[in-house]
């Protein structure tokens, strides 16, 4: 039988395929975030209340509209209204300090921020920060609709409107960087709609009857946010983890007999199956397991396949800035048989042209990858000097490396960028040094992210204190936990004398593995 597809070419509006399912499947479950359970109709009735509150805000089509929201029906719902009234979506991390708020509140030149009841000491701060005007919003407004909703309001705010069908800017969503030059991926909703195309073909949402996904990737990440569209685009229920608790996951999965997992980073897998008594649960039900942001080890594959006695692993590779990147689907029988795919991010998904490049910039098997996609991004909001350094030609430079193999298998090998992905975030070595180097008794610094079985990445950083200082690893992340994400902060720190920087100011490799062997949890 052919699939009716999903996403189609006519679609212009990112959340259109979600708006078919209301109609076709309006009382299907949707979301269930803890006690709240909310049916396709209630949430697309709820999004429409909360578009009528953004016009009485005075927000309009085009607007950027920031929010820090934890995982939950508040963000899932005001996301999905900032689409359908047609202004663009700043997700920004809600565990963001004031400082870094302020920052990516300026580089998107939001004109409204919401945040949740519990963040608001942050959010009046950040506003210190702010270089034009900005309305800061508590995400209350968004609960205050749903108790209408629950209490059968007829208000005019749950009137109809004419969704936003022009296309054109969806989401700026940072890739990393609160200090120096944030970085903001400027997405639409055309590039938006191949993303969710090609996820689906990968994730097998339509492979069950009844699909049920639990997420507790963070949705206002890249990833978080396109899976988490993916499965309300197929009319799956959304069941929603706002944060890592072994047992509580474990319980959700059993009671709503969970299909389809997606949590972040890999290495949580295996504190669920330390935590798990076994045959404690039914866990029958999972079908697929979706990691990303770390490399899959034996022990992580084997702990999921343990768990999750009828599942296949699904992982790869992507990006913000491409949108798709490779898929990898491993059964228990592939791996049982030795397969080396456990090592590979598998291959290009649908929309994915990817070409390695060695130092000249020829063809490889083995170099930079570079990519081209309709589901990339348009560039990097107001930087067009950071865009021409990564969009060449219709070409993405992702700066990673990768080794390809005769069956066409991607490996992953090095990260040219400064990237540190520790946990599923991602961390710009350069913003934690800046902040590093502005303490009034560092002489210079260097940072890195060095392997971590737990992280994936850990944060490491080698500093040399000014002379005379009794400056200690502790007081340096005391230092940063003040201005950066607590995840940002280094998680190993090596204090020496002298960096050992050469005539042209670099640390060489060498001396970059020993100073890094000094590097103390």
């Amino acid at each position: 039988m052919q699939r009716t597809e999903i996403v189609r070419q006519d679609d212009k509006n990112i959340i259109d395929p979600f708006l078919r399912h209301t109609k076709s499947g309006p009382t299907d479950v949707a979301i269930i975030d803890g006690a709240e359970v909310l049916t396709y109709q209630e949430l697309w009735r709820l999004s429409k209340y909360v578009v009528h509150s953004l016009w009485d805000f005075g927000i309009r089509k085009g607007d950027r509209v920031a929010y820090f929201l934890p995982n939950g029906v508040d963000l899932i719902v005001l996301y999905l209204a900032i689409q359908a009234m047609g202004a663009v979506a700043v997700p920004v991390n809600y565990r963001f300090t004031s400082e870094e708020v302020g920052c990516l509140v300026n580089a998107s030149d939001a004109e409204a921020l919401i945040y949740a009841p519990e963040h608001q000491s942050v959010a009046i701060d950040a506003r210190k920060g702010f270089d034009h005007a900005v309305q800061i919003l508590s995400s209350q407004f968004i609960r205050d609709a749903l108790s209408d909703v629950r209490q059968g309001g007829q208000s005019d705010s749950a009137k109809d409107f004419e969704v936003f069908q022009e296309g054109g800017p969806s989401r700026i969503q940072f890739t990393g960087g609160s200090t120096g030059a944030p970085k903001g991926a400027a997405r639409t909703h055309a590039a938006d709609l191949v993303e969710i195309r090609d996820i689906l073909e990968t994730i097998g949402l339509e492979d069950v009857e009844h699909p049920v996904a639990l997420v507790q990737a963070p949705m206002e990440h890249h990833g978080g946010h396109s899976w988490l569209l993916s499965c309300l685009s197929a009319g799956a229920a959304v069941v929603v983890a706002s944060k890592f608790d072994a047992e509580e996951i474990l319980g959700k999965i059993e009671r709503y007999a969970v299909t389809h997992i997606i949590l972040l980073p890999p290495s949580v897998y295996c504190r669920l199956s330390r935590e798990a008594a076994p045959g404690a649960r039914d866990l029958s039900s999972v079908r697929i397991v979706q990691s990303a942001a770390g490399a899959m080890t034996p022990s992580i594959v084997e702990g999921i396949f343990q768990l999750f006695p009828a599942c296949e692993i699904n992982y790869g590779w992507g990006q913000s800035e491409s949108g798709v990147g490779t898929s990898m689907r491993l059964s228990r029988e592939e791996y049982a048989s030795g397969t080396p795919k456990i090592h590979s991010v598998g291959v290009p998904m649908r929309s994915l042209e990817m070409m390695l490049l060695d130092e000249k910039g020829g063809a490889s098997d083995c170099g930079e990858a570079v990519v081209r996609t309709p589901a990339m991004m348009e560039g990097y909001y107001e930087r067009p000097d950071l865009t021409r350094e990564v969009l060449q030609d219709g070409w993405l430079r992702t700066g990673d490396v990768f080794a390809r193999d005769e069956q066409g298998l991607y490996y992953f090998k090095a990260r040219v960028k400064d990237v540190i992905k520790t946990g599923g975030e991602n961390v710009y070595a350069s913003e934690v040094q800046a902040v590093i180097l502005s303490h009034p008794e560092v002489q210079d610094c260097v940072v890195k992210g060095v392997p971590d079985l737990v992280w994936g990445e850990a944060v490491a950083a080698i500093v040399q204190p000014m002379k005379g200082s009794a400056l200690s690893p502790k007081a340096i992340q005391d230092f940063c936990k003040r201005h950066l994400a607590s995840y940002k902060k280094p998680q190993k720190i090596g204090l020496v004398d002298d960096l050992g920087r050469d005539e042209s100011g670099k640390v060489g490799a060498d001396r970059m593995n020993e100073l890094f062997s000094l590097a103390e949890s």
